[in-house]
């Protein structure tokens, strides 16, 4: 295929750029293929160096590469050398020693990082940045997402864990300093702010969407370019609404969800990829389009509706001016758009000042984000711990970095936080001679915290301590976990037990005596809850690994779990070194 391409450059170039860039990211195109027709002309070379299909190129081979067996990977290099490619090699061994700095990293992270029952098990600011991982900045977060989705589950959980923790941090990190960009914008070009708001927003949102690659452009150029073919020389406006309108609408298929209160309908992503979405994420896209075709709308966060705004003379007139005759489109029936009549805006009474506050980029994004808080809010229950991170997230957003939301949303808001915290706690164990714990998310953070709330049984009957590590069984529900930690109680003569549940959610259970000790290989499991590796290194078959911290602030259970476990010797109790 490379050389086929190679050989016939002159047909390559009567391709669109669309197609190009689908055909270059093949993996059966190298580096000297990419190379030399990035010689043939200035146009596919603009293509071929854009960093997309570099990067994308890079990370295809560097896969095979990394995955090979060393001595194929030093034979791979040798051939590249005598090739004469040295490109790809330095690439490659640079990034080998990024992975190797990461990787040394979260070992000592995990090795020193002191566990206190207040920690969220999050990375110190400062531990990050006075570390060398900046050095790394190209090929850090791919290592890290590497990391995490390692198909070894069973070895490395506490250099996921922390590799989660960083990943995190540089993720908050960019997605901060695109928030000030975007707030930062100058106003004379407002016009691509609500776009620019909602694939942040999105972003955010969804961060296993990875959605930085997602082309978000792609679908409002195609949009753009089909409506003006329907335009003539000197088109109004109204004529440009009128063709966005039959192609976004008739031909395209976007709707109004009936599924209106879902979240997801408020995401950018979601929205261009089923042609379903509310009406402020229609109003995104159809203003994206409008701005590609030289027109300028302004969001309009009506209380009741949202609509968007021209002026006339629009292509001379960037933002709102009182100087300029205002009009107002709203979205109909779900698929069209028509004109707020006369009587409409004389009943809206609307002043300078008004549409100036209704118009603001704070009002527009606390009404998305409100959107996403509000719908998660309504439901019932959540189907899952995501649409509670989900909802987490927008409320934080819309309550600290909104400043210009009402005050009564606001503390609606936060009420309903509060009420959302308490209704979604967990009673995993409520009999009358155990303890009883609630759990509740913690604000500015997606970990959970805990709080114990005791039901003193009236009698304690002595129980031998479990060590850390040891998979358990629930007596009253059946469900598994491993012991993370244990202390003795200031009140009762057995021990306090936490146990982090088979779950898949960040959840500890603290109990006294409702639990039974997995002996068997037939009866231990790995436990799936997101703090495993923020406790233990490895699962051997048939209990955890502590980190070296644990081992430390539980020096005798090491010691103890052999002698429980005596009689599987095949088992080794396997060091943190030889991970």
């Amino acid at each position: 295929m490379a050389k086929s391409i190679n050989t016939q450059s002159s047909l390559l170039i009567s391709l669109p750029n669309e197609v190009i860039e689908l055909i270059l990211y093949s993996e059966s195109i190298d580096y000297i293929t990419l190379t030399r027709l990035c010689l043939v002309c200035r146009r596919l070379n603009t293509i071929i160096s854009s960093n997309k299909i570099w990067y994308m190129q890079t990370r295809r081979r560097w896969r095979i590469w990394h995955h090979c067996g060393r001595e194929i990977r030093l034979k791979q290099s040798d051939i590249l050398d005598l090739a004469g490619v040295t490109e790809w090699k330095d690439v490659f061994m640079n990034r080998l020693i990024r992975e190797q700095t990461v990787n040394s990293f979260l070992d000592k992270i995990s090795h020193d990082y002191l566990l206190l029952d207040k920690d969220n098990g999050l990375v110190d600011d400062s531990k990050i940045e006075n570390s060398n991982l900046l050095l790394g900045q190209d090929y850090l977060m791919e290592t890290l997402r590497e990391l995490i989705s390692d198909e070894d589950c069973d070895r490395n959980l506490s250099r996921k864990f922390y590799a989660s923790s960083v990943y995190s941090y540089f993720k908050w990190k960019q997605l901060l300093f695109s928030l000030n960009f975007v707030f930062g914008e100058d106003s004379s070009s407002f016009c691509n702010t609500m776009e620019h708001i909602s694939i942040w927003l999105d972003r955010w949102m969804n961060p296993t969407e990875d959605l930085e690659y997602f082309d978000y452009s792609r679908e409002f150029d195609s949009m753009a370019d089909r409506a003006k073919l329907q335009l003539t020389d000197g088109a109004s406006e109204w004529d440009i609404i009128t063709a966005i309108d039959r192609v976004m609408f008739t031909e395209d298929g976007y709707r109004v969800n009936d599924n209106f209160y879902s979240h997801k309908n408020s995401y950018l992503h979601n929205v261009l990829r089923t042609k379903k979405g509310i009406y402020i994420t229609l109003s995104v896209i159809f203003q994206a389009v409008a701005s590609r075709l030289g027109l300028v709308l302004f969001p309009v966060s009506f209380p009741r509706c949202f609509a968007l705004g021209y002026q006339e003379n629009a292509s001379e007139t960037v933002g709102v001016s009182p100087s300029n005759r205002t009009q107002f489109i709203v979205f109909v029936e779900g698929n069209r758009v028509r004109k707020v009549s006369e009587q409409e805006l004389s009943i809206l009474d609307i002043n300078q000042n008004t549409l100036e506050n209704l118009s603001s980029i704070g009002t527009v994004t606390a009404r998305m984000l409100a959107n996403i808080s509000l719908n998660l809010i309504d439901k019932e229950s959540h189907d899952s711990v995501e649409e509670c991170l989900s909802y987490i997230k927008s409320t934080e957003l819309l309550l600290i970095f909104i400043p210009q939301i009402d005050r009564s949303i606001s503390q609606s808001l936060f009420n309903a936080y509060l009420n959302l915290n308490y209704n979604t706690n967990k009673c995993l164990n409520d009999s009358g001679d155990s303890y009883h714990i609630q759990t509740s998310f913690e604000r500015s953070t997606d970990d959970i915290f805990i709080e114990i709330h005791t039901r003193l049984p009236t009698t304690a009957p002595h129980v031998k301590e479990y060590p850390i590590g040891i998979i358990v069984r629930l007596n009253s529900n059946n469900h598994y976990g491993v012991v993370c930690k244990w202390s003795t109680g200031p009140v009762l003569s057995s021990c306090i037990y936490g146990v982090l549940m088979d779950d898949n959610r960040r959840e500890i259970l603290y109990c006294v005596h409702d639990i039974t000790p997995c002996l068997s290989p037939l009866e231990t499991r790995r436990i799936n809850n997101p703090l495993i590796g923020k406790y233990f290194s490895h699962f051997n078959g048939l209990y955890y690994q502590p980190i070296p911290i644990m081992r430390k602030l539980y020096p005798d259970d090491e010691a103890y779990m052999h002698s429980l476990f005596s009689n599987f010797a095949e088992v080794e109790f396997v060091s943190e070194q030889t991970i």
